[in-house]
């Protein structure tokens, strides 16, 4: 029971700590500021005042104009033409597809000898895949392209 009994007024003596640094807290958030205080924006000069919101107008366009270059930056390239085949949309120069003949505009038809699934099938995930373990492999792949089907994107 002396441990029930120290226990006990150790709570209470935490809780009337915590109900004094709360009310301490209270009274001073509740305190006005000196409104003669010269640190106090409405008592700076006038010119310094419109640096201050001029300022802070700059921050928000740009940190607007970072993210929107964020986003444009991480979309990639734009593709408005739907087709069921995936489209060769840019080859690297000096690249095995460049040295292999693929150019801009050529549509996928099949890997590895396998024709593509359909997108209601599919889609162009399994194709992906594909690639992704055939390279993991070290594997030669395999990819017949139907050229002039498509305009260059």
């Amino acid at each position: 029971t002396a441990i029930v009994t120290m226990v006990a007024e150790l709570a209470n003596a935490t809780a009337a700590a915590e109900a004094e640094s709360d009310a301490t807290l209270i009274a001073e958030l509740a305190r006005s500021p000196d409104p003669d205080d010269p640190d106090l924006l409405q008592n700076r000069p006038l010119a310094q005042q419109a640096l201050v919101i001029g300022a802070g107008v700059f921050a928000n366009g740009l940190l607007a104009w970072s993210i929107l270059l964020a986003s444009i930056a991480s979309t990639g390239i734009s593709v408005t033409d739907f087709r069921a085949e995936p489209a060769v949309v840019a080859v690297t120069h000096a690249s095995v597809a460049e040295a292999a003949g693929v150019r801009p505009g050529d549509l996928i038809v099949a890997i590895g000898g396998e024709a593509l699934p359909t997108p209601a099938e599919a889609g162009i995930d399994s194709a992906l895949v594909t690639i992704r373990e055939r390279v993991a492999r070290r594997q030669p792949i395999t990819v017949e392209v139907l050229r002039g089907a498509a305009p260059p994107i």
